[in-house]
Order: C-alpha cells, then structure tokens, then sequence
C-alpha cells in the first residue's frame, strides 16, 4: 500500500468515526438545546441558566431540571420542566411560563376545585384544615397541575 491509500484509509476512518459520533451525540449537541430555547427565552436571566437529566421524549417534548437567577440576582435551585413548544412551558412550582391556553387555564381551575372539594370534605368530617389564601389554592393547584403533566409527557416512555 502506498502513502495515498494508508492517507485515504485514514481519513475516511476518521469521517466514519466523526459520523458515529455526531449521530450518537445529535440529542445533547442539537436537539436539546434547539428544544431549551422557548423556555430559556422565558427566564428572568437566560445566561445564567444551568441544566441537568435533560431527555427528549419521542413526541418532541424536552423534559428536565433547570437552576436559573431569579429577579434578585440568586439562582431558585434545580427545578423540573417541561418544553412542549414555543406555547406550552412549564416550570415545578411556577406552573405555566408565557401565555397560558385555555386547556391550560381549565385544567387549573380544576385541580383548584378538586382542593376545595376535598377540604370542604375534611371540615365536614370535622378534620382541623389550616386555612389558605385564594394565593396558596392557586399555587397549589399550579402544583398538581405540574406533576400531572410530567407524569402525562415526561414519565411515559422516552426516545
């Protein structure tokens, strides 16, 4: 063999190798940050978002942890979310980011009155229920509605 095969040899090795490896990286180097962004777009400082245990789903929905600087400058610590598309984020404890749909909205008004029903249910009962503001119900509510979903789009089975 002369010098131009052996040459030739190795570099289409080389671009085999490169192919392998690109394909086998496609998610973490392409797809996922190209699904991350309708949500770091979201963020009160986007620069300063950190990311972890990020999947795609073989719907397209990217699923994952985020820790991200709040308005005060200190970051929130890691919280699960959810990128559906440029409409539909969510984030653990904050619930939609953006414009809420009406889906959205109905579905946390009735995780809302499930609450209601079953504190109601309790007082009746004779059960010491600590009282919560309209606030805390929502916040609550926001709270079901984030793990119902995760576990709709995110714990069903993945690419």
């Amino acid at each position: 063999m002369n010098r131009i095969q052996i040459g030739g040899t190795i570099l289409a090795t080389a671009a085999t190798l490169a192919a392998v490896l690109f394909y086998l990286k496609f998610d973490a180097w392409v797809a996922i940050p190209s699904a991350r962004t309708p949500m770091t777009r979201l963020l009160k400082d986007p620069a300063s978002a950190q990311f972890r245990d990020e999947r795609l789903t073989r719907a397209g929905v990217l699923c994952g942890e985020v820790n991200a600087k709040n308005s005060m400058g200190g970051y929130i610590g890691f919280r699960k979310y959810i990128s559906v598309n440029e409409q539909s984020v969510y984030i653990e404890h904050d619930g939609v980011l953006g414009e809420w749909k009406t889906a959205d909205i109905i579905a946390q008004l009735e995780r809302k009155n499930e609450l209601l029903r079953q504190y109601i249910q309790w007082r009746k009962e004779g059960v010491d229920v600590p009282e919560y503001s309209d606030r805390e119900m929502d916040e609550k509510a926001n709270k079901r509605l984030f793990e119902s979903r995760w576990k709709e789009l995110c714990e069903g089975v993945m690419a």
